[in-house]
């Protein structure tokens, strides 16, 4: 299928007034998924509801909680931007979005739990990847800026010419497959390096990695606008993941080091009501 020469449809009323419906129950979706999503999560917050200072696990789940609401409010901004003259006319595409909304929603909440939440960011990615293929699939010419003479619009050469910094395609689905490993990398990191070094987990390094999956976040969406070359994204992608391992050798101090030394001026010692 990749091989393929997609030819530009003739426009479908059927089709368009389907998007239509498709792209305003999405955009429904997703404000629903903020306002029950991050809302309940805050008002059944402990130190919400006894009118204290968070204690440590609390702002470790603030700080997911940002990171969560950070990935949703981009997506929101990146999906309106790209069926903007990309309407929804495959169903595969309508159920993504609509899967993806409900995995914003879990990930809002359950911040509480502090070790599912990278691998639902890194999940995240891969289905905007399939996202995005979908999305070449059904709308192969909005993808080439212009076709040299004698070549032929293929998905493949959208693919391709992502990976060579070709100007004649868009190299948006490249930029979401590339900054998708990011985040698997970042999973299996945090997977793997406490047993290679023998240091604590990921239980006790959510200021760092909340951090990382930000920076993560900035760099995808910048990605997006300014069109880095693939150079730069992979040195951009190679930095952050060096730093982040590097923090397994201390220099990031874990969450409880931190709060040992600041807990005292910004949150309460027990976690209790």
């Amino acid at each position: 299928m990749t091989d393929t020469t997609q030819a530009q449809r003739p426009p479908d009323r059927q089709e368009d007034v389907r998007a239509k419906i498709r792209d305003d129950l999405i955009r429904r979706l997703f404000a629903v998924a903020i306002s029950v999503g991050a809302a309940t999560t805050i008002a059944q917050m402990n130190w919400v509801q006894s009118g204290r200072w968070p204690c440590m696990a609390e702002w470790q789940q603030q700080l997911i909680l940002v990171a969560a609401m950070t990935a949703t409010v981009l997506s929101w901004d990146g999906y309106l931007f790209s069926i903007a003259d990309r309407p929804l006319r495959i169903f595969w595409r309508f159920a993504i979005d609509i899967l993806l909304v409900f995995i914003y929603m879990v990930l809002l909440m359950t911040s509480k739990l502090l070790v599912w939440w990278l691998f639902i960011h890194a999940l995240i990615f891969t289905l905007y990847a399939i996202w995005d293929f979908l999305t070449v699939y059904d709308w192969l010419p909005k993808y080439y800026y212009r076709t040299p003479e004698g070549t032929s619009q293929t998905i493949r050469g959208v693919y391709i010419g992502g990976l060579r910094n070709s100007p004649d395609v868009s190299r948006g689905p490249i930029i979401t497959i590339v900054w998708g490993l990011y985040f698997w990398a970042l999973y299996f990191l945090n997977d793997w390096m406490p047993y290679w070094f023998n240091v604590s987990g990921l239980r006790d390094r959510i200021i760092g990695t909340t951090l990382f999956v930000v920076l993560g976040l900035y760099f995808y969406r910048s990605d997006k606008i300014k069109r880095y070359s693939m150079c730069r994204r992979l040195g951009w992608v190679a930095v952050l993941l060096g730093a982040y391992a590097a923090s397994f050798l201390k220099w990031i101090p874990t969450d409880q080091t931190l709060w040992n030394l600041v807990g005292s001026h910004i949150g309460s010692a027990s976690c209790g009501p």
